[in-house]
């Protein structure tokens, strides 16, 4: 803003006597004299002027912060810290995937130090699985070479079948687990539930394996082949039907829409847990079609 000054054209002599005028608050003296004359009143103008040429103006232009375009920070800032003391911004409710369908327990609080702790344990699981087979396969070694009364059964030919559809649910199971994590949840539905009827029909497989041994004279005792074989067997599908468990309970929460971030921890063990299946099983198919 510019100066504002008061511009008097007139100037001229001053030929005694005042005029009474307000300068500030305080009024001039008021003596009048005979002969007051424009003059005077001039003169007074003149002095008035003069004083006001003396005041310092202040310079009460407001400042405006240098922005540069696209600065979000500042904007951010005035958004945030609106209001002191106030509570934190709420972010907008946006769906988390596509596809088709969304989970209802989407804030349900994310997993956490929860997450390693089923990852630890599962591999806890497998380690000792492991371990237990290792010791069947000891001892079914030892057994072979104490007498020479081992006999070969002819493996039913439905076990190829079993181990194909058990390979399929693995694929299937994994395909699952991959379209979760790009949020296509009516995908991982679709491969989820497949993966999960293909386990069921492995089971399936195996009583049907059972009982054509059982059939052609193999049973648990009599043979120590075909003895080796039921336990191995049986361990197996033991353990299939607890994997099992797992993923129909994760089936039955995908099919609710309850399969929030909270909850996919579950997802990722099941199908480790699977995976690991289908190398026990492939081992002990190997045991037997090569070797005992």
């Amino acid at each position: 803003m510019g100066r504002i000054r008061p511009v008097i054209g007139l100037r001229a002599a001053m030929d005694g006597g005042r005029f009474p005028i307000m300068v500030g608050a305080r009024p001039a003296s008021c003596a009048f004299t005979s002969g007051v004359s424009l003059a005077a009143t001039a003169a007074e103008l003149i002095r008035i002027n003069e004083r006001l040429e003396n005041i310092s103006y202040v310079n009460i232009t407001p400042t405006i912060p240098n922005l540069l375009i696209g600065d979000t920070e500042f904007m951010a800032r005035t958004q945030t810290q609106s209001k002191l003391g106030g509570p934190p911004p709420i972010l907008p409710d946006v769906p988390l995937g596509y596809g088709g369908g969304d989970d209802h327990d989407r804030n349900r609080p994310l997993p956490g130090n929860s997450r390693q702790t089923s990852i630890v344990g599962i591999v806890v699981v497998m380690l000792a699985s492991t371990m237990t087979f290792g010791a069947l396969f000891t001892a079914m070694i030892v057994r072979r070479g104490l007498n020479n009364d081992w006999g070969r059964i002819g493996l039913p030919h439905i076990l190829w079948w079993n181990t194909g559809i058990l390979l399929l649910s693995s694929v299937a199971i994994d395909t699952g687990r991959r379209l979760l994590r790009r949020n296509r949840r009516a995908a991982f539905n679709w491969f989820w539930s497949a993966g999960t009827l293909l386990g069921i029909g492995f089971l399936a497989g195996q009583v049907i394996a059972w009982r054509q041994l059982a059939q052609r004279g193999f049973y648990l005792t009599g043979h120590p082949s075909s003895a080796f074989f039921y336990i191995m067997t049986w361990a197996h599908a033991a353990h299939v039907v607890g994997a099992l468990g797992a993923v129909i309970y994760v089936e039955f929460r995908a099919l609710r829409f309850e399969l929030g971030p909270g909850r996919r921890t579950m997802v990722d063990v099941s199908a480790i847990f699977w995976h690991f299946l289908d190398v026990l099983w492939l081992g002990i198919m190997g045991l037997f079609v090569f070797w005992a």
